[in-house]
Formats: structure tokens, sequence, C-alpha cells
């Protein structure tokens, strides 16, 4: 729970595209191909992947402190500044 669907965008907003309701990760990881050109790709010695994603670099970030928001807040600070 990021915390977005108890703000004013309200969880019918996300619902569909959230990967932590319903099916959502299935969803997301039948996708991956089409949208990056490629499956995960991960082996015993590296599970990157398989915990983050298809991916070029992971980049640290930091949020505001979003009251409610899981982890740092920074997807829910992003969503509620449109």
């Amino acid at each position: 729970n990021c915390g977005l669907c108890r703000t004013a965008v309200g969880v019918a907003s996300v619902v569909d595209a959230c990967a932590f309701l319903g099916d959502g990760m299935s969803r997301a990881e039948s996708l991956e191909a089409q949208v990056h050109g490629r499956s995960r790709e991960y082996s015993e010695d590296d599970l990157a992947e398989a915990h983050f994603g298809v991916h070029d670099t992971i980049v640290l970030a930091r949020g505001r402190g979003v009251r409610d928001a899981q982890w740092t807040g920074v997807t829910t600070a992003i969503a509620s500044s449109r």
C-alpha cells in the first residue's frame, strides 16, 4: 500500500494500475517484454531483476515524508503533484 489510495486521487483511480492490488504483479510481469523489449533476466547469483523487475540502472530516491505512504513516499508525492 503506497498511500496513494488514501489521497484525493483515491483508490478508484489507481485500482487498475496498482501492482499491489488484485492481480497487478502478474499483469505487470506479463507486459515486461512488450514494454522493455525483454523479460526479466536473473540467476541464482544475481537476483536483482527477480526482485526489482527489468532495469538498466537502479538509483536511490528520497521522498518528502508523505504521511501514511509506504517506504519513502516518492511515488505518492509524484502522483499527488499532478
